[in-house]
């Protein structure tokens, strides 16, 4: 097996990984926020029960707690995204020169597997390369704003019973 096969069958190995790898992101990123809505609407039940506003400040808490995963898990799912898409455009780039990977001469480096080796080195150029996948307001401020809202909200509600 030559340079030039082994090149090949770690990009076909990474493009059927990358997938798997985002979808396995993309679930976390749901139980993420599945536990988020799940302790803190059982942490307003128990502020508005007791009628605590010390208490209703949990929830703020777990907001916090919560959010900063969610944005690590969501940072290295765009890295995987941009990957996949630098793949498709290499790859649509051959299907327009009528090429296949054996007659190239050579596969670019950040494009053979394991793509996690160089993490650290080409996640910002990666993310700046490519036009950004998220909208920072629809997945972060939006949802995250509305529970710190509701959240202060009860906390006024509670202050004044």
């Amino acid at each position: 097996m030559n340079s030039l096969d082994l090149q090949v069958t770690l990009f076909i190995k990474g493009a059927e990984v990358l997938p798997q790898k985002i979808n396995h992101l993309n679930n976390l990123l749901f139980k993420i926020k599945t536990a988020l809505l799940t302790l803190w609407s059982a942490s307003m039940g128990w502020a508005i029960t007791t009628k605590s506003a010390a208490i209703s400040t949990i929830g703020l808490c777990l907001i916090a707690g919560f959010l900063f995963p969610d944005i690590a898990i969501s940072r290295s799912q765009d890295f995987y995204i941009n990957r996949l898409v630098e793949i498709h455009f290499y790859l649509r780039k051959l299907s327009n020169a009528q090429l296949n990977l054996s007659e190239t001469k050579g596969i670019p480096g950040n494009l053979i597997f394991p793509l996690t080796a160089s993490i650290a080195a080409d996640h910002e150029r990666s993310i700046k390369k490519i036009n950004p996948i998220r909208n920072l307001k629809s997945y972060f401020i939006v949802p995250y704003a509305t529970l710190i809202i509701s959240n202060i909200l009860i906390f006024v509600y509670l202050l004044q019973i």
